[in-house]
């Protein structure tokens, strides 16, 4: 139902309640309306676009609830035609509403016991057995303004044909999805018994909605069970301690959730075990039988900067590794590659028995960059379980030394996955290794020892090829080589072929095939294959293809001279060759020659075309994107990047720099020998190589 203006026309039976205050006692009496007398009749106070409209409109239908006719506003007193949404609704009207809802025909039909004009809705409460205070004996209640927690233990209640608590209502209000509680300061619901506001008065607007989707649950055909809103109980606790450890909370007041002080202890534990970015916990004081202390390993200011740090980086991750459309598969290696790839496994600091605390954690790993075993373990299950896989934690021996790594579950069977096993040592930046990516318990125990009684068995062999797949011969020998994973297949090259293939292993085909040559190269944007040919004696060619092989056309080639590489930004295709720098469309159009330029590493930005020019000893150059208005930087690259109007890179004595666009305000970053430029999101990656070897990250916003 849609209104277009804010004048609600009423097209149903209207019960208008006419409201007489008196001694601060709510009366009310029914007064019927014919549906002709009504039809034209409209309400001042109406809203649209609130969070109570439909609901409002809905129950207005349904003729659980009216509005005032020709009344004075309770609070203002002006005379017309009100719906008060934000009035308090009385424990009387309340009981009315839900049984004009659950069971007319038994509120129209039953004889009322006494002249009260609310006798029958408490003589069907006493039946149902609902938690009221009012009664038949004490009329006062009826008059007087129910809370938001009565309200839920009402309607609970007649759910489940029996009496609950008020914070057992609380949990079926969140659980049926009646209710998301109140937002904290940060605009979340943290679906608390606190943030449900269960001593705020109950507004006509909230009984509207509530009853709205308590429809909708009935209408779902969705159980809820009473054992499930007891045992939501224990989520609560559990959330509030969560809430309280994340925002370094020193103390937590307990008494709403239990009063039980090991309960409390055994679930701060828990929290721990399931939230491992929280690192700074340090111990639990003695508590009392209502709250429970927590002490810090820093400063509360200290800890607030560093989940800021963590939570920004994490969110960063998670929109750059993971696409719309991944399967798990895709997900998991996402995460495994970019752990692998942009951390270090603290070799140093364990050679001398000196591994700083924060090498165990997450923060380690991600912020520093620097982990050993248990900060890989951890951040693959904080990262996997974030993006919704189920991961669990693994702790045993590998080798015969204390170890960790994961299991991890994808399409319903578990495997295991030992990150800190596929980042090489010492680490080799841009390698990636899969000889422990989603391996059976079997092939683990070769080399791992660990207690498997209490978890899942990992006894699928779906992704055994994988190791042997990506293998360091395959991956940079004449086998397999430039893996490009893409919504769910493999794609890569073997030499002569462009395969693509299920992440399963199956259905593998050839899209393209070279008889008298090699393939070199691919990329794959926007749903087409590009592709780099060399003939034996012959012309090199650039091949567009969709990615089912169908399509093929040869939007580009060279008879003499060479392609050393090529890239697409922003639909143009960039390619360097002998000749100098060719610049077209990535649908083969608008194809220019600029000869002047001899290039590396190309990179198109902001309408410039940036390139180290190899005529000129690796000179940092811009061009237009004419080819018009040749700048040179004023510097040497050897590799660079660049990240909003900044260009960093790789200057004298192999030492990081970073310039303006225009090539002004050159600033030295590093005086130790670096390499391997990395740009992830906002974050830069590059290895130190002397004096020592290590990965290095810089945050560029």
């Amino acid at each position: 139902m849609k209104y277009k203006n804010s004048k609600v026309f009423i097209k149903s039976l209207i019960l208008a309640t006419s409201v007489l205050f008196t001694s601060n006692i709510l009366m009310a009496e029914a007064t019927e309306v014919k549906q002709e007398d009504a039809i034209q009749k409209t309400y001042n106070d109406f809203e649209e676009n609130q969070y109570w409209t439909n609901d409002m409109l809905w129950a207005m239908d349904k003729g659980l609830i009216s509005g005032y006719l020709n009344s004075k506003h309770p609070v203002t007193g002006k005379l017309g035609n009100w719906l008060n949404p934000y009035g308090n609704l009385t424990e009387g009207q309340l009981l009315t509403i839900l049984f004009r809802y659950k069971s007319p025909d038994e509120l129209n039909n039953t004889k009322a016991e006494s002249n009260f004009w609310a006798s029958v809705p408490y003589q069907l409460a006493k039946k149902y057995k609902l938690p009221v205070k009012g009664s038949l004996t004490n009329q006062s209640p009826a008059g007087k303004a129910v809370t938001r927690g009565t309200m839920a233990k009402v309607i609970a209640s007649l759910y489940f044909g029996k009496e609950v608590t008020e914070e057992q209502a609380i949990n079926f209000m969140y659980q049926g999805k009646l209710s998301n509680g109140y937002k904290d300061k940060n605009g979340n619901y943290p679906m608390t018994v606190e943030s449900f506001g269960s001593k705020d008065p109950l507004k006509r607007a909230h009984i509207v909605t509530f009853i709205k989707h308590y429809d909708d649950l009935i209408q779902s055909g969705d159980k809820i069970n009473y054992e499930d809103i007891i045992q939501l109980k224990d989520t609560l606790l559990y959330d509030a301690i969560l809430n309280a450890l994340l925002k370094a909370e020193s103390v937590l007041d307990y008494s709403r959730f239990t009063q039980d002080f090991n309960e409390v202890y055994d679930t701060v534990y828990e929290v721990l075990k399931d939230h491992p970015e929280i690192i700074y916990f340090k111990s639990i004081p003695l508590g009392t039988d209502s709250s429970v202390g927590f002490n810090y390993s820093y400063p509360k200011s200290e800890i607030i900067e560093m989940n800021n740090k963590l939570e920004k980086l994490t969110d960063e991750i998670i929109a750059e590794q993971i696409q719309p459309g991944m399967n798990e598969f895709e997900k998991v290696k996402a995460i495994h590659d970019y752990v692998v790839l942009n951390s270090a496994y603290d070799y140093e600091n364990y050679k001398n028995n000196t591994i700083p605390k924060l090498s165990y954690t997450v923060y380690g790993l991600l912020v520093n960059g620097t982990a050993v075993c248990d900060g890989y373990a951890k951040t693959m299950f904080y990262l996997l379980n974030k993006i919704g896989i189920e991961t669990l934690y693994v702790v045993g021996k590998g080798h015969g030394e204390d170890h960790a790594w994961n299991k991890v579950k994808i399409d319903g069977l578990w495997y295991n996955l030992d990150a800190t096993w596929d980042d090489p040592v010492p680490n080799l930046e841009g390698y990636v290794r899969y000889k422990y990516f989603l391996i059976s318990d079997s092939k683990l125990r070769e080399d791992h020892i660990w207690d498997n009684s209490e978890l899942p068995d990992a006894s699928n062999s779906t992704y055994s090829y994988i190791p042997e797949f990506f293998s360091p011969s395959d991956l940079f020998g004449d086998k397999n080589r430039n893996i490009v994973l893409h919504e769910g297949y493999f794609y890569f090259i073997n030499q002569t072929n462009i395969f693509k293939m299920k992440t399963d292993g199956t259905n593998k085909k050839s899209l393209l095939s070279v008889k008298n040559g090699y393939l070199s190269n691919f990329v794959i944007n926007e749903g087409w294959i590009y592709s780099l040919t060399s003939e034996d004696n012959g012309p090199k060619y650039i091949t567009k293809m969709k990615t089912d092989g169908s399509d093929k056309q040869t939007i580009y080639s060279i008879e003499k001279g060479t392609i050393s590489k090529f890239s697409i930004n922003e639909d143009w295709l960039l390619i360097v060759t002998s000749n100098g720098l060719i610049k077209m469309k990535s649908d083969g159009t608008s194809k220019e020659l600029y000869e002047n330029v001899q290039a590396y590493n190309v990179i198109l930005y902001n309408q410039g075309i940036y390139y180290n020019d190899l005529s000129n000893n690796r000179q940092l150059t811009r061009i237009n994107m004419d080819g018009t208005n040749k700048q040179m930087l004023g510097d040497i690259a050897m590799d660079f990047v660049i990240y909003e109007d900044w260009i960093y890179y790789l200057g004298e004595s192999y030492h990081l720099f970073k310039i303006k666009l225009d090539g002004t305000q050159k600033t030295k970053l590093t005086n130790f020998n670096t390499e391997n430029l990395r740009l992830s999101g906002s974050t830069l990656f590059y290895m130190e190589t002397y004096p020592e070897f290590k990965m290095h990250r810089l945050e560029l916003e």
